[in-house]
């Protein structure tokens, strides 16, 4: 298998986000592409796939963290609700703050 599609269907669970941070880290470890398929089922009809890997490098510079705060204020963003993770999800939430 090359490439694999990850879905949620249904309301939230407790472990969701371990569990499918499980899927794509195994998956990647080896050599499997992993897309994610917005909007339950209904995104397998649309085009609301992405492929998802890593974390977001670009939030670890600088750069990336402006770029975000101005994808934010476009979008009329205010505030951000970001799941509650470890090193990756915090540290970018902080930077994001100041």
């Amino acid at each position: 298998m090359k490439t694999l599609g990850v879905l949620t269907s249904g309301g939230d669970a407790q472990g969701m986000n371990p569990a499918l941070r499980a899927v794509v880290r195994t998956s990647t470890e080896h050599d499997c592409r992993v897309v994610g398929i917005n909007k339950r089922c209904d995104g397998i009809f649309g085009v609301t796939c992405e492929e998802l890997g890593g974390r977001c490098k670009r939030m670890y510079t600088p750069e990336g963290v402006d770029e975000a705060r101005r994808r934010l204020a476009e979008l009329g963003i205010q505030g951000l609700v970001v799941r509650f993770g470890g090193d990756g999800s915090l540290p970018g939430a902080l930077e994001l703050s100041r």
